[in-house]
């Protein structure tokens, strides 16, 4: 579960030996100090866990610092709406794409966050109850506006993989990962939801390495427009 790998890096922290990579970006200055989380993904264990904040009977937060720590690789930024139809379609296929992750070892490498993009803050209440174990920003216009002009985004529903130490963007395309790997999952062929988490480790390697290397980053376009290689949309979205 969420939270219990999460504990598991925050006492991984602690026996880390230093490192000559860039320090740790700072999630909180990005996504503020707390993020929500729907109380029913927690266990009855993990109810008064250190951290944890009960806001009222159906949603509670936690320190951004406990769950995003120095020991994760990747951090997977969801954008979504109520109002967005193409959102909601995804709303579900992420879901469970995220759920079906979790049993393996790679899952503590990542971390999933919702950015709502949503109208009102009880808008954002309702539609983080349906994300299930989604860890969520507080509800922020002003977050998601910062968001927007900083990664030029320009429709949703968008998944970024980001670098968790540096904030870089990995890749803007990981909604139409996601949606492949659904896909080869239903008709039982590809390479499957592990595939998915070391496809984007991969992607993390290779961007490393080329940073440290001194190389020309790879090219990519910040927005994710959930278009194929050739151009084809393969999902309807929304404009932000």
């Amino acid at each position: 579960p969420t939270l219990q790998s999460a504990e598991a890096r925050f006492t991984a922290f602690h026996h880390m030996a230093a490192s000559n990579r860039q320090a740790t970006h700072d999630w909180c200055k990005l996504l503020g100090d707390e993020l929500m989380l729907c109380r029913s993904a927690l266990r009855d264990d993990q109810a008064n866990a250190p951290g944890i904040t009960h806001l009222d009977e159906k949603i509670c937060s936690v320190r951004t610092s406990y769950v995003l720590t120095e020991g994760l690789k990747l951090v997977l930024l969801y954008f979504s709406a109520r109002w967005c139809g193409a959102c909601i379609e995804f709303d579900n296929v992420i879901r469970d794409v995220q759920s079906a992750l979790k049993p393996f070892a790679e899952s503590a490498d990542i971390e999933f966050v919702w950015i709502s993009c949503d109208l009102s803050e009880e808008s954002y209440k309702t539609h983080l109850k349906r994300l299930g174990s989604f860890l969520g920003a507080s509800w922020s216009p002003k977050r998601l506006q910062e968001a927007i002009a900083r990664w030029d985004l320009k429709a949703m529903p968008c998944l970024l993989v980001m670098d968790a130490q540096d904030g870089r963007i990995v890749t803007s395309h990981a909604r139409r990962d996601v949606e492949d790997a659904y896909d080869d999952e239903i008709r039982g062929g590809g390479k499957g939801y592990l595939g998915l988490i070391l496809h984007w480790l991969e992607l993390l390697d290779e961007q490393r390495a080329a940073l440290d290397d001194g190389l020309p980053m790879r090219s990519e376009d910040s927005s994710d427009d959930g278009n194929g290689e050739d151009g084809e949309s393969q999902g309807s979205e929304e404009e932000l």
